[in-house]
């Protein structure tokens, strides 16, 4: 093993030299340093604590956790720290080191913080603490200090230096840490390398290869050649910091790779967060109600499932597996925990192999409110967010806005038969699209079209008013609008329309729709299509047996000679997403969107006119969520 040391100076110079330096020149270089290490710090948090203790002379630590907040001065508040490093270099390789007092701050592979009562302050180039970051720390005084540092589980990727010495930690189960062999087993680059571990004495000296590292140490470990090794978890996320599902999105997937030679099983368990210790963060609204995929095809057990308690998969050896998670917001309440109306879910999924290595995966989502004095908020249940919270909660209104969906016709009454007016299962299924428009008191209409437009918003005069997707159903309207899209560079709206139906204006449906308390509900309606109506499926304006006109086109004849008037009486039966399944094993709200995205139930309708008997019709539908617009051809 080659050695070189890396030995500039003592610390103890350090200060005195201070006192005689131009303080301009650094000053731009902590200016510099700070907006690069500042830069992207997560507003919010998933909190968790991670116990440290600190004794007298040099410490590796290994930071598992973001702090917030994460300034040095805060984190090391009440803290006799003569000074914290952070290695961070560029390309060059550092072969050995022996010594920590050995370091020099002005060196460009080290970030220093020195306490603002050190006569060194001023060589501070370190001023924000990262999660999943070593650290060599020196502690002052004569005794041990406990550190618990709080904040948000951190996933930031490791980077190596090619055939150098890299200074790096370990995210390990305490109780079954894995050997430097075992966690170095799939890494070409890293297997069979030295390791140095700091010794009581403040040096560095080599660990065997049986030996195991601790829960928040650091430790010098030789890299040969290059490396992108993330540890025994490598794992994939779809966003840097976390699974952060927000107010909009349902699903999210990460993904394990199994770089070893053997198939490996990791287990996934849900942990609640802590609660917030940062009065400027978001409070604790309760845990993220989540689902997962599950794909047992081989034992048939395949669809959404809630992720309540541990769930383990397995992966062959040099393949990924990617786990699908869905947010059950159906299952959220409509409200938050801070008395601005800010609602704030957060988790934390533990990833582990079973063999002492583990991952911590932040995991957040804005619940159905927003914060007051904000514009609406994009989800359809988000209204009332001033209140408080019980009373939203106890008085929230439909799933308000725009629901496009399909009706699936399954069954038919047969005139003819020994039963003529209950439903039988038909030989095929029938579809059609069905929209539902809910405003803002909670009142549903059925819709036969409309179209998704844009209103510009105004700057003057005042009242500033930002620009809305807006919905129409006149279409004389659409020129007081501009297109929400484009199509070969014009601009156009967005319209949805049912062949189906036949009336024009919306109509309005009595009954309950469902809130986000009140799952179940039924609404209805009735509307007759008059025997001489142009949409009458009897009538045909150019052929003469059903253009409703005598022999000589001259008079319209009464209806029931070559038409006839047709009413349909339509019933939407909501079901209960907080009940089981159809086949009574799954609750529906373990299904991506359920009861937040999309709701369904039983469609039944009632139709007369088109048959000398009475048709009775039954099937499932299907509604999405479009629109949080609850106002139908507003103002221009």
């Amino acid at each position: 093993m080659k050695h070189l040391q890396a030995s500039l100076g003592s610390l103890h110079g350090h200060e005195r030299r201070a006192r005689g330096r131009r303080a301009g020149s650094v000053a731009c270089f902590v200016l510099a340093a700070c907006s690069v290490l500042a830069c992207g710090l997560p507003a919010e948090a998933q909190w968790v604590s991670q116990a440290l203790t600190l004794k007298p002379g040099w410490n590796a630590v290994f930071l598992e956790v973001e702090p917030l907040p994460g300034t040095c001065e805060t984190v090391f508040a009440g803290i006799p720290i003569e000074s914290v490093w952070y290695w961070a270099p560029n390309t060059s390789s550092v072969q050995f080191i022996t010594n920590p007092d050995k370091l020099e701050p002005a060196s460009p592979d080290w970030r220093v913080y020195f306490p603002s009562t050190s006569l060194a302050s001023t060589l501070t180039t370190l001023r924000v603490m990262r999660g999943n970051r070593p650290y060599l720390i020196n502690l002052g005084g004569t005794a041990d200090v406990a550190w618990t540092v709080r904040g948000t589980p951190s996933v930031r990727s490791a980077k190596w230096i090619p055939n150098s010495y890299n200074l790096a930690g370990f995210q390990v189960d305490p109780a079954n840490a894995p050997t430097f062999e075992s966690l170095f087993s799939s890494s070409v680059a890293h297997v069979g390398q030295a390791v140095l571990r700091l010794n009581a004495a403040g040096q560095w000296e080599p660990v065997a290869a049986t030996a195991k590292p601790g829960r928040g140490e650091a430790f010098w470990v030789y890299t040969t050649g290059e490396s992108t090794y993330q540890g025994p978890i490598p794992v994939t996320l779809d966003m840097a910091e976390g699974l952060a599902f927000g107010r909009g999105l349902t699903e999210l997937t990460f993904s394990i790779k199994n770089d070893g030679v053997a198939q490996k099983t990791y287990t996934v368990t849900p942990i609640d967060s802590e609660t917030p210790g940062d009065p400027t963060s978001p409070a604790l609204s309760g845990t993220v109600p989540l689902s997962y995929h599950k794909d047992d095809y081989a034992g048939q057990d395949v669809g959404w499932r809630p992720l309540t308690a541990p769930v383990s998969f397995t992966v062959a050896a040099g393949e990924y597996r990617p786990v699908k998670l869905a947010l059950q917001r159906n299952q959220m309440a409509p409200s938050g925990a801070k008395a601005d109306g800010d609602s704030l879910y957060q988790s934390i999924l533990e990833v582990a192999d079973g063999q002492g290595s583990l991952v911590r995966i932040p995991v957040t989502a804005r619940g159905t409110t927003t914060n007051s004095g904000a514009k609406a908020a994009t989800h359809p249940a988000a209204r009332k967010a001033s209140a408080p919270a019980a009373a939203r909660k106890a008085s929230a209104p439909a799933l308000t806005g725009l629901w496009v969906g399909t009706v699936t016709v399954k069954a038919v009454n047969e005139p003819a038969g020994v039963d003529k007016v209950t439903p039988q299962p038909t030989g095929s299924e029938f579809s059609f699209q069905i929209i539902v428009h809910v405003d803002a008191a909670g009142t549903p209409k059925l819709l036969q079209h409309v179209t998704q437009m844009w209103k510009e918003g105004t700057s003057a005069p005042a009242p500033v008013t930002p620009g809305s997707y807006v919905l129409i159903t006149d279409d004389t309207r659409l020129g007081d609008f501009k297109g929400s899209g484009e199509r070969g560079g014009v601009s156009v709206g967005r319209r949805f329309s049912c062949p189906a139906f036949g009336f024009r204006a919306p109509i309005a449906m009595t009954g309950t729709f469902p809130t986000q308390t009140a799952p179940t509900g039924s609404i209805g309606c009735t509307y007759t299509l008059d025997y001489d109506d142009p949409l009458n499926p009897f009538k045909h304006k150019y052929h003469p047996d059903h253009d409703n006109l005598d022999a000589r086109y001259e008079n319209v004849l009464p209806e029931g000679m070559e038409s006839f008037t047709v009413t349909r009486a339509i019933t939407l039966e909501f079901v209960d997403y907080s009940a089981a399944s159809a086949e009574g094993t799954v609750l529906l709200s373990s299904y991506a969107g359920w009861g937040d995205s999309w709701i369904g139930g039983t469609y039944k309708e009632t139709i007369t006119g088109i048959h000398r008997d009475v048709l009775h019709v039954e099937g499932t539908f299907q509604l999405n969520y479009v629109s949080d617009a609850t106002q139908l051809n507003p103002e221009k």
